[in-house]
């Protein structure tokens, strides 16, 4: 019983005891960086003046509607998939890519020509058949190359990784349109949609 009222005064005493200093009501301010928050799966599909060919490197945009000119939603969800959980830097967004490499001067055959591929998580090689109306891509699944990253795991990204290779293999024609490149699989409603990249 002693103890209990020995903790009742100690109890008591705490609590009526003065405060020696007064509380800091001090504002604590941060620097924030204001966030660029651009869309990251928008592209300017405007005409660019100059002298574009097949060969030279290109980004693909979206798989797009020949007719409404609608880019599909799945690349998107896709880029933002790697985009957040590749830490959202927009300084280095990912770009899916697509090399065509002129043939060495010394080659016989001048309806074969390199390519190769960057995806989000496979980098494609292989060859081109280049004809007058045609456009086939050759890929060398040996060669095929598989990059994890924390997005492929995601169902966007699975799912565009699926669509991007089928639609790749069932290319037959491609149009040129001043800076965009277009190719069209045996769907002539869907196209592939790219923007050349510059030098």
């Amino acid at each position: 019983m002693k103890s209990f009222a020995v903790f009742g005064i100690l109890l008591v005493l705490c609590a009526c005891g003065t405060i020696d200093e007064p509380p800091n009501n001090e504002e604590i301010t941060e620097e924030v960086t204001p966030r660029k928050n651009r869309n990251i799966c928008a592209f300017d599909l405007s005409d660019v003046d100059g002298d574009f060919d097949l060969f030279g490197k290109w980004e693909f945009v979206a798989f797009q509607e020949a007719e409404s000119g609608n880019l599909d939603q799945l690349t998107c969800m896709a880029r933002w998939a790697e985009f957040a959980l590749a830490g959202e830097d927009y300084d280095n967004v990912f770009q899916i890519t697509l090399d065509i490499l002129e043939s060495h001067g010394n080659t016989e055959n001048k309806t074969m020509f390199d390519f190769n591929i960057r995806t989000f998580s496979y980098e494609y090689f292989g060859q081109i058949e280049l004809t007058i109306d045609t456009l086939l891509f050759l890929i060398d699944t040996i060669a095929t190359k598989y990059h994890p990253n924390p997005a492929s795991s995601t169902l966007p990204a699975h799912e565009f990784e699926a669509r991007f290779f089928e639609n790749l293999r069932e290319t037959k024609v491609y149009h040129l349109d001043n800076n965009k490149l277009y190719l069209y699989g045996k769907h002539g409603d869907q196209r592939m949609t790219f923007l050349a990249l510059e030098d």
